[in-house]
């Protein structure tokens, strides 16, 4: 029982910090920098008109270091929609490998 209540309060704690940061990167950073369209889904709006253009800081709204271009740039041969799913695909693989390699077990990734 003392596992579980330790559990739900870490879960609790995470979830309070991730809205706290959402909250803060949406309200008050973004808006600095006047982003304040396209900001749900910013893989069709940023990310992919950014790998199809030759200069993609020319983008409205890229602000990734260059070694991150390199890694998506194969994904501008895909239609947007597949490239977004392949990207998510990814990124949860990679959290789920990040997760088990700082000592998680099948809990923590649940």
């Amino acid at each position: 029982m003392k596992s579980i209540v330790r559990l739900f309060s870490l879960f609790l704690a995470l979830f309070v910090a991730v809205t706290l940061l959402y909250m803060l990167f949406r309200f008050v950073f973004f808006p600095l920098i006047g982003w304040t369209e396209n900001m749900w889904l910013d893989f069709p709006a940023v990310f992919y008109p950014a790998l199809n253009a030759p200069d993609p800081y020319a983008t409205y709204g890229y602000f990734n270091p260059p070694w991150l271009l390199w890694l998506m740039k194969p994904l501008a041969l895909l239609p947007w929609p597949d490239a977004w799913a392949l990207w998510t695909a990814v990124m949860v693989l990679l959290t789920m490998r990040c997760i088990t390699a700082l000592g998680g077990g099948l809990l923590a990734l649940i």
